[in-house]
């Protein structure tokens, strides 16, 4: 379900609340970046002060923290999971608003709803997606960039913690607390942890594993041989 994003003032509020929870502090300028790159949107919010709160050496400007959150694995689930609960026709249109492309007339009425609910933004003459997080994912969508097959820390986490389990049923629960032991407190939805278990499956055959990932409905995975 998506909620449609927050003013700047309120998100700013749930920052200074999110900040003391997780002892994160920034300064004035690293956390207008934070409110700004959010967009609005408060899952966005939670997961940049999570990654800075263990983040050793801090960015130093605004253009830092850009690229230090657009390439955070957590923040790319959530806007992969954002994405793909979409029709065709709305991703069609978000990745034309990401181009820069002239939205016809019959494709806003086709995907008004990405204007319902505040993912696409009229301002200032211009047609936008609601954070520069969510552009920087649909750009990578729209130029087809190649696909890492080396494990992302996530996947080997998981890999990982199957692998120390092989032949076991690692349950839902197990898996969250070995691979987003820092989300927890947040929850991780089912989407994620099966994107997960999609994408190391798709590299294990990509490279030729003799391993498989074999799903236990409504409980887990376990990890055997092929």
């Amino acid at each position: 379900m998506y909620l449609p994003p927050v003013t700047q003032e309120d998100l700013t509020i749930i920052m200074d609340t999110l900040e003391e929870q997780y002892h994160t502090e920034l300064d004035k300028t690293l956390g207008q970046a934070v409110v700004d790159l959010s967009g609005g949107y408060v899952q966005y919010l939670q997961l940049a002060l999570i990654r800075l709160k263990d983040e050793v050496k801090k960015p130093k400007n605004p253009q830092d923290l850009s690229m230090l959150l657009s390439h955070d694995e957590q923040i790319i689930f959530q806007s992969e999971e954002l994405f793909e609960s979409l029709t065709k026709a709305e991703k069609d249109v978000l990745i034309c608003v990401q181009r820069g492309d002239r939205i016809t007339q019959d494709q806003r009425k086709t995907a008004e709803y990405l204007w319902n609910t505040g993912i696409v933004v009229d301002r200032k003459g211009k047609t936008h997606l609601f954070s520069p997080l969510f552009t920087e994912y649909v750009k990578t969508i729209s130029s087809a960039e190649h696909v890492n097959k080396e494990f992302t820390k996530k996947e080997h986490l998981l890999f990982t913690f199957l692998k120390n389990h092989e032949n076991e049923l690692c349950e839902r629960e197990s898996i969250i607390e070995a691979v987003w032991p820092e989300n927890q407190e947040l929850g991780v939805s089912d989407w994620a942890i099966d994107r997960l278990i999609a994408r190391l499956r798709t590299k294990l055959k990509d490279h030729q594993s003799p391993l498989q990932i074999v799903t236990v409905v409504t409980r887990g995975y376990k990890l055997t041989k092929v």
